[in-house]
């Protein structure tokens, strides 16, 4: 019994140790995150190069050893070491602040948030070509306090043209995807733990709200978006996907190229990958919109590319680096002949994560901001602002008559921030719950467009297929006919079987593919499409009477296997469903 006792002992003091071991990372590296945006990337760490894994690993791992070892031979610390795990992880992860939070409801949204719709017919046609800079500062223009410049060409870049000062940075937009989602949607990008399962948390792409790149998109622009990471890693790929993105590339899909740090593509060849593909999208006249993220700087294993010099020896080096490659190719999009119908948005994703080492004693940060070849007419406002405002400035940069866009307010213009008109209490806000914020994830949404008669023995077609869609990315033409959902959601008698045939595309890798289909978040079986079947493809689902839950209501979901195990929702483009019905007393 004894040995089964410190047996038992010995594995909660390795958990303890563990869990010690995770906090001090977390504090040594990007300092106090919250628990909730800290969740997605937790989901998604599989996609964290390998020695930075490994690396991680083995601190966790010998952490936790120590732990144990230290309870096995000082009894008294078995009875510190939990309370040690257990205050870290609260302080880390500002799990109080939290839960306190969330149990608060905020009618922030309800007060504040406005959705952008502009008339098609009234669109302007301007290309847009967004790059964001991994955790680029506008500090760096005078780093050291004596006019030491590590940006001294985008400083340039930015003088000539719009450059917007007294920035402040929120507690919800300190990651690259919380900040791309706050720069493009106006929105702050949270998981909300509470009344939500786990499949919501995993689907958390806010398909109800709308961003820059859904109404570019829905105004009939090429949208593309190109970063070195993983795709899949934070979610990115089917967020994007989610906002408007016709094609993304990432890690994986530009596995060809030569990988920098850990994280993933270098950036000196993403940004020729970039400038091949603004070529084509200029080429196909029409207006497009352009993103992409840069990774060399990515802490804490940021990368210096062979072609840059090595003039300080340490992390210097990088920034100046990035300043030189990203004001090289915005030099490059001034001399090409699409550019005088082209705005070009350069902007910090966030300021550096934790201290920066090179001014550690700075505590109010800027990003590094650039907005080139706006419309005309245009003039910077005086504000204090955050990322959130980012999406009605560039929507006004390139001829949108947009004031505001979600929770963002134009710089250009006069009317106060959500920042000047709550200041730090923005934070506060967003921490609490949200029924509003709920519905932009989905929620509302399928109750509103789901679950509606399916005609039994009709087909459907096209924009028919609408109603029953859920996680809708629309596109001006539909792509071939095609409604782009990962779900179809309906409600059908529950007297008979249902047979329900579709007809799709479906956008394929170079290799076998996988598709599992879920009925009320059960698996019911699995679609599978060889490498040499071609789309549109066609597949049928049959569902007895015992199949069919009383009410009627029928939620099919579509989740593709990924290479890696990982599941992801994925879009199916449906060009037409038709159903049968059949007697069934079984």
């Amino acid at each position: 019994m004894k040995k089964i006792f410190n047996a038992i002992l010995s594995l909660l003091m390795f958990v303890a140790g563990g869990i010690t071991a995770v906090c001090g990372l977390t504090l040594f590296f990007w300092g106090r995150a919250r628990i909730d945006h800290v969740f997605a990337y937790v989901l998604t760490c599989a996609d964290v190069g390998p020695s930075l894994k490994f690396a991680f690993g083995l601190w966790i791992a010998l952490g936790a050893i120590l732990f144990a070892i230290a309870c096995k031979y000082y009894k008294k610390f078995a009875l510190v070491a939990p309370i040690i795990a257990i205050a870290m992880f609260v302080y880390t992860f500002k799990a109080v602040d939290y839960w306190l939070g969330a149990d608060d409801v905020s009618t922030l949204y309800e007060d504040e948030y406005k959705t952008f719709n502009a008339p098609s017919a009234e669109a302007p046609k301007r290309n847009l070509i967004v790059l964001f800079l991994e955790s680029m500062e506008s500090d760096y223009c005078d780093y050291d306090g004596n006019g030491g410049n590590l940006l001294p060409e985008l400083s340039e870049i930015a003088d000539e043209n719009h450059f917007f000062k007294n920035f402040n940075q929120l507690e919800y937009t300190k990651a690259t995807i919380l900040g791309q989602t706050s720069a493009l949607c106006g929105l702050a990008y949270k998981f909300e733990f509470k009344n939500y399962n786990l499949q919501n948390l995993l689907d958390n792409t806010l398909p109800n709200a709308v961003c820059v790149s859904d109404v570019l998109a829905k105004n009939g622009y090429n949208t593309y978006f190109l970063k070195g990471a993983s795709l899949d890693f934070a979610m990115t790929g089917k967020f994007m996907a989610q906002h408007g993105f016709r094609e993304l590339q990432g890690l994986h899909e530009l596995s060809g190229n030569t990988k920098g740090n850990d994280w993933g593509v270098k950036d000196s060849e993403l940004y020729g990958v970039f400038k091949q593909k603004i070529t084509w999208l200029a080429a196909q006249k029409k207006p497009f919109l352009a993103v992409m993220t840069t990774l060399d700087m990515h802490y804490p294993n940021e990368y210096l590319d062979a072609q840059c010099n090595k003039q300080f020896g340490d992390r210097r080096d990088i920034v100046k680096c990035a300043d030189k490659m990203a004001a090289d190719f915005v030099r490059w999009v001034q001399k090409q002949d699409f550019y005088a119908n082209t705005t070009i948005v350069v902007m910090g994703d966030h300021i550096f994560v934790g201290k920066n080492d090179i001014y550690p004693d700075k505590k109010e940060r800027q990003i590094f901001n650039a907005v080139i070849n706006p419309v005309e007419g245009l003039s910077e406002k005086k504000h204090l602002w955050t990322t959130l405002d980012m999406a009605p400035t560039i929507m006004e940069a390139i001829g949108f008559e947009a004031p505001a866009f979600g929770l963002g307010r134009s710089l250009w213009r006069s009317e106060q921030t959500l920042f000047e008109k709550y200041g730090k209490n923005l934070d506060l806000e967003f921490m609490k719950s949200s029924g509003f914020y709920k519905n932009l994830n989905g929620a509302e949404k399928n109750i509103k467009l789901a679950f509606e008669d399916l005609p039994i023995g009709a087909a459907l077609v096209g924009n028919q297929i609408k109603p029953y869609a859920t996680s809708l990315i629309e596109t001006k033409d539909n792509v071939f006919g095609a409604v782009w959902s990962d779900g179809l959601n309906f409600a059908v008698g529950n007297e008979n079987g249902l047979c329900l045939k579709a007809k799709f595309l479906l956008i394929k890798n170079k290799s076998d593919e996988k598709v599992e289909v879920m009925l009320n978040g059960r698996k019911i079986g699995e679609w599978e499409f060889a490498q040499f079947e071609n789309a549109p493809f066609e597949r049928e689902i049959c569902l007895s009477k015992k199949d069919i839950p009383t009410d009627g209501k029928i939620a099919l979901k579509f989740v593709r296997k990924m290479e890696s195990g990982n599941p992801f929702s994925y879009a199916l483009g449906w060009q037409n469903v038709s159903t049968r019905m059949w007697t069934n007393t079984k």
